[in-house]
């Protein structure tokens, strides 16, 4: 268990260790998916959807049924590199640098 204000490096560390991420922090959620963990949310705003690689999005009621439903994707730290590496050879190829 961590929380928001947890020290970054911990956070990292326990993301690392654990296979199952349960959480409401949309960073969590986001390197816990980049990181091939398999992912459930319990959003509180917009920004938990409409992700490319859906997290599981469950409520604090339901989210023991839901963990049926929990899986990790495979890729997605190496997807995310190269497309920002594309995107940055556009900026420096439009700044000439």
């Amino acid at each position: 268990s961590t929380a928001n204000n947890a020290v970054f490096e911990d956070v990292v560390q326990f993301i690392g260790e654990t296979e199952t991420i349960l959480t409401d922090s949309y960073h969590a959620m986001y390197w816990s998916l980049m990181l091939g963990k398999k992912v459930m949310v319990f959003p509180n705003s917009s920004k938990f959807y409409n992700f490319k690689y859906q997290p599981v999005i469950s409520s604090f009621s339901n989210f023991e049924n839901d963990l049926k439903k929990v899986h990790s994707y495979s890729g997605i730290l190496e997807e995310c590199r190269d497309t920002n590496l594309k995107f940055s050879e556009k900026v420096f190829d439009y700044l000439n640098i």
